[in-house]
């Protein structure tokens, strides 16, 4: 992959780079955690619609390592919800603040441990497609450089396993106003 330019600014933010030398935009949409969203809807997540005509190749969903309980649950759960369930073999769950702790490690320990949320999240719902990433880079850049591949890997696992096929729903298609000619 290529350096990330940043693409504008509104209730999300949008970066171009390539994946395996094909352009690709990056949407950050602020987490459903976020305040300041019309309902519950975080704001930009309806923003970014008209940018995904054809619709969405993955979702990254963002854990913070060693906060994930109920309440985080619940947002994912929300996600899932306005997102529909057709999402779900769309998503790639990332916990940040990894330090030490490798991918295999948190999976193991979200399946065999008392943290029924994150095994939820982790396996119930993303059929353990789960990434560790030493987001504060204690690990020095062997570690960023591994964190990287293994999101890269992730990204490409699941593109293959969806057979290229994109997220795409009527929900997604009204927010885009239209676009794709949902009503």
């Amino acid at each position: 992959g290529g350096a990330f330019a940043k693409d504008g600014s509104r209730g999300f933010e949008t970066y171009l780079t390539d994946f395996d030398g094909l352009p690709a935009r990056l949407i950050d949409t602020v987490g459903f955690g976020g305040s300041g969203g019309s309902g519950d809807l975080p704001p930009g997540f309806r923003e970014f619609a008209p940018l995904v005509p054809c619709g969405v190749d993955v979702f990254l969903y963002f854990l913070k390592y060693g906060q994930v309980g109920a309440r985080e649950k619940e947002q994912f759960e929300k996600f899932v919800t306005y997102a529909g369930e057709s999402v779900i073999p769309h998503v790639i769950i990332v916990i940040t603040h990894a330090g030490e702790e490798t991918t295999r490690s948190i999976t193991n320990a979200a399946f065999t441990g008392s943290n029924e949320s994150l095994r939820q999240i982790c396996f119930d719902y993303a059929a353990g497609r789960v990434v560790a990433v030493d987001s504060e880079q204690t690990g020095g850049l062997e570690r960023e450089r591994e964190d990287r591949e293994a999101l890269v890997a992730a990204i490409a696992g699941a593109v293959d396993v969806n057979q290229g096929r994109r997220y795409t729903s009527l929900k997604l298609e009204e927010w885009q106003g239209g676009v794709t000619g949902g009503k």
